[in-house]
């Protein structure tokens, strides 16, 4: 069976600044990330995918990202409101650019961050990555007979998401810094009761999605 993560489209236009934006920051889609939940829905019926469920964050830009899914597709079923994913609370980071987040913390605490998926513990990030780890575990297997399921979440909790297939996290020879683009998707496939990546981080193809009936990565 498969089980598909996305993160939620743009919520920023084209011309202004991007900023971290975490638990309580409640943001709406753009018109882009509408589009971009569109392509998603299409891609996964394009791919003759029925999804059994949908699971969605309580935040505004990740609701409606699922909704816009769930239309597309066809999905007759109510959209799961799941607090497991829910967005990282960045603390002192939470509505700062980049540019000022080095200016504050400093770049190495920057690239600590976006290349590496460290967080920044001065300034009190939380849930703690154990029960973020513990958070996604439980959830996927909570879907273990409700698959295809797909969850839209956001980019500070996707990023754990690859741990859910050891192989594929060690094989990466990375330590949590696996950041997914905007309206971008994961998938993993089911074996055994074990969960194994088929792709990351991979913009919405119907060709893409239909490698889930083949070898899994690695």
């Amino acid at each position: 069976m498969t089980l598909i993560f996305a993160r939620h489209g743009n919520t920023f236009e084209a011309h202004e600044t991007p900023r971290i934006v975490g638990a309580h920051e409640d943001l709406a889609l753009t018109q882009k990330g509408e589009e971009q939940a569109q392509a998603v829905g299409d891609a996964i019926k394009g791919a003759g995918i029925e999804l059994k469920t949908i699971v969605s964050g309580p935040l505004i830009r990740t609701r409606r990202f699922a909704e816009i899914v769930a239309e597309r597709t066809g999905f007759t079923g109510i959209v799961q409101i799941d607090e497991r994913l829910r967005e990282l609370d960045f603390g002192a980071w939470s509505g700062l650019s980049d540019d000022e987040i080095a200016e504050k913390f400093g770049q190495q605490a920057l690239d600590d961050w976006r290349k590496h998926g460290h967080p920044h513990p001065a300034s009190k990030w939380a849930p703690a990555e154990d029960a973020i780890r513990t958070d996604l575990a439980s959830l996927a297997a909570s879907l273990a007979n409700a698959e295809p399921a797909l969850c839209v979440t956001s980019n500070g909790v996707l990023r754990y998401a690859m741990e859910l297939d050891p192989k594929a996290f060690s094989d990466s020879g990375k330590d949590g810094g696996f950041r997914v683009k905007t309206g971008r998707i994961c998938a993993f496939r089911r074996e055994d009761d074990e969960l194994r990546l088929v792709f990351w981080d991979s913009a919405p193809d119907a060709a893409a999605l239909k490698r889930l009936s083949g070898p899994a990565a690695g």
